[in-house]
């Protein structure tokens, strides 16, 4: 898989070489990176609310008695 992922982007930036889209494709790296990480900071706040409700029912072993509950 890595060596997929690895063709496409020397492929790519073959191609942006020859066709002289270098500053294009500089832009759109750049544009895709940032609306990258700022997905990842939305999934980090959400994962974090989740793991602190999830510890404060650990602590207070409300996942314990889920757990004695679901049990067939």
């Amino acid at each position: 898989m890595v060596y997929i992922w690895s063709f496409m982007m020397v492929f790519s930036i073959v191609v942006a070489f020859a066709t002289g889209n270098v500053a294009e494709m500089n832009a759109a790296i750049f544009a895709q990176a940032a609306a990258g990480a700022s997905y990842a900071l939305g999934l980090i706040g959400v994962m974090a609310l989740w793991l602190g409700l999830m510890k404060v029912a650990e602590e207070s072993n409300l996942s314990a008695l889920l757990a004695r509950g679901l049990n067939p």
